[in-house]
C-alpha cells in the first residue's frame, strides 16, 4: 500500500509519527486521563479505563513518626520516586490519634499528620476505624483481640454503637481545635473495619452488620466516603454475590483482598476471573471505585523467584488497570524490623526488591 500526502508539511507529519513509534516512546493524554505506551502492557484507552483513581500501597504509620524502629526518614522521598499518591497505613500500637489514650491531643496530632502529608501531595486511608474482633476468641485469628483499646481511634463495636457515634461526632468537628476530619480531602475514604464477619456479633451483643450499616449512614450524613474492607460471612466466605447486597447501598467504594504469586498469565487470568465476580454485584457503585485493599504475597515463599515477583506485580497493575478498577494498594511497601515476615516491595534497611519497585514506577508513572 502506497500513502500520499497532498503537501510536505504533512508527509513531514507522518514520518515523525512513525519515528516515535518505532522509537518505543510513552504518549500521555492528560486531559482524558488516559496514558498510551507504544510498547509493553501499559496501553490505556479513555473508553475503557481513565487509569487509577489512586496510585496506593500500603505500610506501617510508624514510617513517619521518629522513635518507632520502623520510622523511615526518607519515606516520602521512596513515595515520590515510585509515583505513590495515596497510602494505606496500619499500625497497631500506634496510640497518638487514640481518644482513649490520648484524649486532649489527638486531635491536635492527627492534624499535624494530615499536614505532613498534605505538603508532600500524600493522602491517607486507615485500614479500619473500629474493632470488631471479640475477646478471647477461638473461632478464627482475625477475630481474636486482646485489648479494648483499639487502634487509630480507639472506637470499638463492643463498647455499642452510641460510642462510637460519639467518635464519629469527635472526627466531625467536636474536638480541642474544632476541626472536620471527616470531609478532609488529604483522608478520600474511610475504612469502617477490616475483613471483619458482618453475620456475628461482639461479645458485647452488638451485631456487626448492623453497626457496618449504622455507623455508615452516619458518617455519610456528615459528608465523609466510606467503604468496607473484604467483609465475609459464615468466618470467612467472601463470595461476593452473598456479601455484597448485604451492605452495598450503605457505602461508596467496594474494597476486597487477594494473595498470591506466580506466572504473568497465571495471575493475570486468576486476577481477572476474581474482579469479573465482583462486577455484577456493584450494583449503582461504578466500577472506578471497585479497589484492592490488600494485594500481595511473601518472598519467602517456595518458588517466588524475581522473575516471579516482578510478572505478578505487573499481573497486579495490568489486570486492574485493564479492569477498570480505582486504585490497587499492595501489602506492603516495607518490610518491618524485628520481623521475619517478608511482604514488603522494599526490605526493612531500606533496600529496594527491584523486581518490585520496578513495576510501581512503570505502572504509576504511566497512569
Amino acid at each position: 500500500m502506497v500513502l500520499q500526502a497532498p503537501t510536505l508539511k504533512y508527509t513531514l507529519t507522518f514520518m515523525v509519527a512513525i519515528l516515535l513509534l518505532g522509537m518505543i516512546v510513552q504518549v500521555q493524554s492528560l486531559n482524558l486521563g488516559t496514558t498510551i505506551r507504544s510498547s509493553g502492557t501499559i496501553t490505556l484507552d479513555g473508553s475503557v479505563s481513565p487509569g487509577f483513581t489512586f496510585r496506593g500501597t500500603t505500610l506501617t504509620i510508624k514510617a513517619f513518626f521518629p522513635g518507632y524502629a520502623d520510622y523511615k526518614p526518607n519515606v516520602f522521598e521512596v513515595l515520590k520516586d515510585l509515583g505513590i499518591d495515596t497510602i494505606r497505613v496500619y499500625g497497631a500500637g500506634f496510640e497518638e490519634f487514640n481518644m482513649l489514650s490520648n484524649p486532649d491531643g489527638w486531635a491536635t496530632e492527627l492534624k499535624a499528620f494530615l499536614d505532613l502529608l498534605g505538603n508532600n501531595g500524600v493522602k491517607v486511608v486507615f485500614h479500619e476505624m473500629g474493632d470488631w474482633r471479640y475477646l478471647n476468641s477461638d473461632t478464627h485469628p482475625h477475630a481474636r483481640r486482646t485489648t479494648r483499646n483499639p487502634w487509630p481511634f480507639g472506637i470499638a463495636l463492643y463498647d455499642g454503637i452510641a460510642s462510637s457515634k460519639a467518635k464519629i461526632d469527635a472526627l466531625a468537628g467536636v474536638n480541642s481545635i474544632g476541626y472536620n476530619f471527616l470531609t478532609d480531602p488529604r483522608i478520600p475514604f474511610w475504612i469502617l473495619l477490616n475483613e471483619p464477619f458482618l453475620d456475628t456479633s461482639t461479645d458485647s451483643g452488638v451485631n456487626v452488620l448492623d453497626w457496618v450499616k449504622q455507623i455508615a449512614d452516619y458518617m455519610r450524613s456528615k459528608g465523609a466516603k466510606v467503604t468496607v474492607g473484604h467483609p465475609s460471612i459464615q468466618h470467612g466466605v467472601y463470595t461476593p454475590s452473598l456479601v455484597l447486597p448485604l451492605y452495598r447501598d450503605r457505602i461508596d467504594y467496594v474494597i476486597f483482598h487477594w494473595y498470591d504469586a506466580g506466572t504473568y498469565s497465571y495471575i493475570y487470568s486468576g486476577l481477572t476471573s476474581l474482579i469479573n465476580t465482583y462486577k455484577p454485584e456493584l450494583g449503582s457503585i461504578p466500577v472506578q471505585n471497585l479497589m484492592i485493599g490488600e494485594i500481595g504475597f511473601e518472598r519467602s515463599w517456595s518458588g517466588v523467584t524475581e522473575q516471579i515477583m516482578g510478572d505478578t506485580y505487573k499481573a497486579y497493575f495490568q489486570a486492574s488497570l485493564d479492569a477498570g478498577l480505582g486504585a490497587i494498594f499492595p501489602y506492603v511497601l516495607y518490610d518491618l524490623k524485628n520481623s521475619a515476615e517478608t511482604w514488603g516491595a522494599i526490605d526493612s534497611d531500606g533496600n529496594y526488591i527491584t523486581a518490585i519497585t520496578d513495576q510501581y514506577k512503570a505502572y504509576y508513572s504511566a497512569t
